[in-house]
């Protein structure tokens, strides 16, 4: 409890890589990125396990819910609306 751990998204990510940050105390990423945190063009899959434990507590369950299904990538303003990166 007395560290503070950061995400910082530099690049693209996928599934994996968008939902490995979201372990961390705080998400930063720049603002010329695509997120693009889904695997369900890859025979319906949910992609990185680490998303049923940390998406919904960052961003609740309707939008945990929503970006699972959701097969569209998205910038970090919307990222930012839904929880997933903390404004920087």
């Amino acid at each position: 409890m007395d560290r503070l751990v950061v995400s910082v998204v530099r690049g693209n990510a996928g599934a994996g890589g968008v939902f490995l940050s979201l372990a961390a105390d705080e998400v930063w990423a720049s603002d010329r990125i695509v997120l693009n945190p889904h695997y369900k063009d890859m025979g319906n899959l949910y992609g990185s396990e680490y998303w049923t434990y940390l998406l919904p507590r960052r961003a609740g369950a309707a939008n945990a819910a929503m970006i699972t299904q959701c097969r569209l990538p998205m910038g970090v303003a919307e990222a930012g609306r839904l929880g997933i990166v903390d404004p920087c």
